[in-house]
């Protein structure tokens, strides 16, 4: 499921098992953190001004001018040849210092010195390049992450600790960067000995046509942009309050076939509602004055309901006295009136009855000088934003949309029908909802993965569960950082899609990149086999492709915020 393992890997070593001179941990950045290398770029002056000269003095003075390549090709590559060496030693023999050494020296060897002198700049430009916007994303990113909050930098330690699965494109790249190396490599010799042989080519021109096929041999366009194109969606995605924990998130994100939503963790309000008010003795705005007076000095969150519930205002003066009974009700006298606003027990325990008007919802009674006057009643109230996240994520094609709770099937229906949610599960206890996760996952998934969207302080096994487990309450406890594998700061359902989409166009950006840097390397090939490529080209072709690549990868970054249909 990832790209790379962990952020961790993209901030030391692209996490991968290319051991070309950007992509080596080892390898010192040409961008450094400041700005470009000002040493590499002194070398790379002299070495061009070495190899014009060479080029003025090839006709009247060959060994001058051969020695002056030489000169060149040392100045701008002496490190590539010690890597290279260095590589030799640690058994790392297939790696792109050791491909630019061997063009460079085999060009010497056959006469084409200037060619292993352009051959070597080129290659040192592009490393300087490609190095300094490789820098500046981690700068960039590593600056975002400083700028988020203590909690966040909770997560984001888990996530340096995180080794996770590989998962499909990191698969991938893993297993091209071990064989497409050196199959080019066997390819490489065997058309440096067959061209005499069957083509009747020279031996030299045999031997430049294998090294024009070296050059192109590492695939460092791809394993660099790719680890790096995620480092920059999970960069993006944080900008918008949304924490992928891993690659391997992100990119089962990405495949997301269902969203299963825990109703009390993820879809509802957690204030409580007044959903309906029934009058006894009076028309029901008198009711919920009177009650939200009563309610003024209590703290509760029922009490808080009604105020919100009333938004008038409350004249403090007219009350004259005060009693709570913490969890039960309140009893207040409200200019000269005994008034009782509480649980069935709590008036019943003061002489009220409320006759057959007594329910098993969530509710309280009031009374008025000792008679029932009528109730209030609560209820779960869909934020703001879950009808048209729910819309949204609906677009896609057999995409399933499920919710799950605790609630009675009445319940249930009525809530999901309200935000647009068809399929439901009722009377769930956890062992339930575990059960349905799995049960959508196994057997109701047509393709992609099950994404599950819940809190993590109780939704933890259903995030194990699940493919990726979205917890919806922030870094706010150890079990957010544990379970699961995204988290949404701000705790809006709107931002599951924003993560969904996020994650899809990473995902295309590295599509992108991985068809770009093959395609182009196939047409480079095509070029060497009609004997039409040239080194110089073959190398500004190979720097160009991975230095387009990684800016390519930057548009990562750009993570819209959602927008949801109007209503």
């Amino acid at each position: 499921m990832g790209l790379f393992h962990s952020i961790d890997e993209a901030l030391s070593g692209h996490g991968h098992d290319c051991t070309c001179d950007t992509c080596m941990e080892e390898h010192h950045d040409h961008g450094h953190h400041h700005g470009f290398d000002g040493v590499m770029l002194w070398r790379l002056g002299i070495a061009a001004v070495l190899f014009l000269a060479g080029l003025f003095t090839e006709t009247p003075y060959p060994a001058v001018s051969l020695c002056l390549d030489i000169l060149a090709i040392l100045i701008a590559g002496y490190d590539v040849f010690l890597r290279a060496g260095a590589n030799i030693v640690r058994r790392r023999l297939f790696d792109e210092s050791l491909l630019m050494s061997i063009v460079a020296v085999a060009s010497v060897v056959i006469g084409e010195a200037s060619e292993g002198a352009s051959v070597m700049i080129l290659y040192q430009l592009g490393e300087l390049f490609q190095g300094y916007a490789v820098a500046r994303v981690r700068r960039n990113i590593e600056g975002l992450m400083e700028d988020r909050s203590p909690e966040t930098g909770a997560i984001l330690r888990d996530v340096r600790a995180d080794r996770g699965d590989k998962g499909r494109t990191q698969e991938f790249i893993t297993h091209f960067a071990r064989i497409y190396t050196p199959a080019v490599l066997l390819i490489a010799a065997a058309i440096a000995v067959i061209s005499p042989l069957v083509l009747k080519t020279t031996v030299t021109e045999g031997i430049y046509r294998a090294l024009v096929l070296m050059v192109i041999a590492c695939p460092c366009a791809i394993v660099i942009s790719v680890p790096l194109t995620c480092f920059a969606g999970i960069g993006g995605a944080t900008k918008q309050g949304i924490l992928f924990k891993s690659s391997a998130a992100m990119d089962a994100a990405a495949r997301t076939g269902a969203v299963v939503f825990d109703k009390s963790g993820a879809l509802q309000d957690e204030r409580l509602r007044v959903v309906a008010v029934k009058s006894e003795r009076m028309e029901q705005d008198v009711l919920l004055r009177i009650a939200a007076h009563a309610s003024a000095y209590s703290e509760s969150p029922r009490a808080e309901a009604i105020k919100a519930a009333y938004q008038g205002v409350i004249y403090i003066e007219l009350i004259q006295s005060f009693t709570e009974d913490p969890g039960e009700g309140v009893a207040v006298t409200v200019d000269g009136v005994e008034v009782l606003l509480g649980t069935e027990a709590f008036v019943t325990g003061r002489g009220v009855d409320p006759g057959e008007d007594r329910l098993s919802e969530d509710c309280v009674y009031l009374s008025i000088d000792g008679k029932y006057a009528g109730r209030i009643l609560f209820g779960a109230v869909a934020k703001p934003d879950v009808s048209g996240a729910v819309t949204v994520l609906s677009w896609e094609r057999d995409r399933r949309i499920a919710m799950i709770t605790e609630d009675s099937a009445a319940a249930a229906e009525k809530f999901a029908r309200s935000v647009g949610i068809g399929q439901y599960y009722a009377d769930c206890d956890a062992e339930g909802k575990v059960a349905v996760v799995r049960d959508i996952r196994s057997r109701q998934l047509k393709k992609g993965s099950l994404l599950f969207v819940g809190r993590a302080e109780t939704d933890e096994d259903c995030m194990q569960a699940a493919d990726v487990g979205v917890s919806l309450n922030g870094a706010s406890s150890d079990a957010a950082i544990r379970a699961a594998d995204v988290v949404v700061m701000d705790g809006s359902p709107s931002r599951v899609v924003t993560a969904i989409e996020a994650a899809k166009h990473t995902r295309s950006i590295v599509r992108q990149n991985i068809a770009f840097a093959l395609g182009f390397k196939l047409v480079i090939l095509l070029l060497d086999m009609l004997g039409a490529c040239p080194l110089w080209l073959a190398v500004f072709a190979d720097v160009g492709v991975a230095l387009l690549a990684v800016l390519n990868s930057l548009r990562a970054f750009l993570v819209k915020d959602t927008v949801l249909p109007e209503e």
